[in-house]
Order: structure tokens, then sequence, then C-alpha cells
């Protein structure tokens, strides 16, 4: 019965090691799904889909090669991309966008971000937005904090010279996610667990 009793013990806090993985920690995350896509002049089909712009980012150019892949949305085109999991404000900038830029051997191509909960509504909401001058940037969206935790960013081509191509976006993450519901719950419900199990533990060492 005891060793029955101590297996028990171990798998409660077994559950609530995992449930605490480095995700539901709030840790980084990046963009998971294409939401909408309206491609604007000059996106081409070697500017790759729209998917190119999911997980982590890959696109840097090394000796006269190009390696990875990046979606080019064209001159005024727009991009909303949706989240592994919510976001919010945090220590520092909270946005990443990857814009393929001199940073990795191309060429900055200026573009505006905004952050959504529901893929509907943006916020600044305003057309301004987070201006980027192109490659890859950092926002910190604390002006706008109080309407999240956020879930979707749109992506907006910021050209109007007729310059450029239009921003090539290669991905796109989030520094502060904010857990799901559920996982929190699974969270405290396992610390419940194991917190009862040293309890136990403790109980038969003091018969």
């Amino acid at each position: 019965m005891r060793k029955r009793s101590m297996l028990a013990d171990l798998a409660c806090v077994a559950l609530c090691v995992l449930a605490w993985t480095p995700k539901s920690m709030a840790d980084e995350v990046w963009a998971a799904e294409v939401h909408r896509y309206e491609p604007g002049d000059g996106a081409v089909p070697g500017d790759g889909p729209a998917d190119n712009a999911l997980g982590p980012w890959d696109t840097y150019h090394q000796n006269n090669t190009w390696y990875g892949y990046a979606n080019g949305i064209g001159r005024g085109g727009l991009l909303e991309l949706k989240m592994e999991l919510p976001f919010g404000d945090g220590t520092g900038d909270d946005l990443m966008v990857y814009e393929v830029g001199t940073s990795v051997g191309g060429a900055n191509d200026p573009f505006r971000a905004w952050v959504g909960r529901d893929g509907v509504n943006y916020y600044p909401q305003d057309n301004v937005g987070f201006y980027s001058a192109g490659d890859h940037s950092s926002f910190d969206i604390s002006s706008v904090a109080s309407f999240g935790p956020f879930l979707y960013v749109r992506i907006c081509d910021a050209d109007t010279s007729g310059m450029y191509d239009g921003a090539d976006i290669d991905a796109v993450s989030a520094n502060h996610a904010v857990p799901e519901p559920a996982a929190v719950l699974l969270a405290a419900s396992s610390l419940g667990c194991a917190l009862g199990a040293l309890r136990r533990r403790r109980a038969r060492r003091m018969r």
C-alpha cells in the first residue's frame, strides 16, 4: 500500500513539473497561423506564401546565396498573423518583427505593426501603428497594454515612395506570452496535488 501511495505522490509531482513548461511560464512565442493576407503591388510568387512568416526566423544572405523563407507582402500589402499564445506588456520590448533587412543581407523596407485581441480590432487605434524603417525591429506595446492580452499581429507595408518592393516578413515573436486559462488551471491543480502529496508524506513520517 505504501509503495502504491509513493507512486501516486511521484505522479502528482511529475504532473506539476509538466504543467509548468516554458510555454506556460510566459516564454517567447511565435506566429502560428495566417489570419489574413492581402498582397500589395510588387508581390510576386517568388516572394513566398504568407505562411513563410510563421515560426522562428530563418532567412539570411551569405556568400551570394539566400537561406530560409520569408513572405514579401508587396507595396501597400497587409499580413495578419495569429500567435501561439496570447501576449502582453512586460519589461522591455514586447513584440519583434523580423523584416528581411540589412542585418541579414537584405534591404530595409518600412512597415507598420499593430496588435489585436480578436483579429478584428487592432491597437493603436490609428493608421500610424508601431512604425519601423525596416529590418529586425522590436516594439514596446506598453501604450496599448490596457487593451490586452493580445493574440494577433497586423503588419502593413509602409512604403509611400514607390522605391521598394514591399516589406519581406520572415517571422514575428512576442516576448511576454500570457498562459492560456487551461494551462493556468492545470498548473494550479497540479501544484495543489503536489502539496497534498508532500503533506501525506509528512503525516506518514509523524506516525
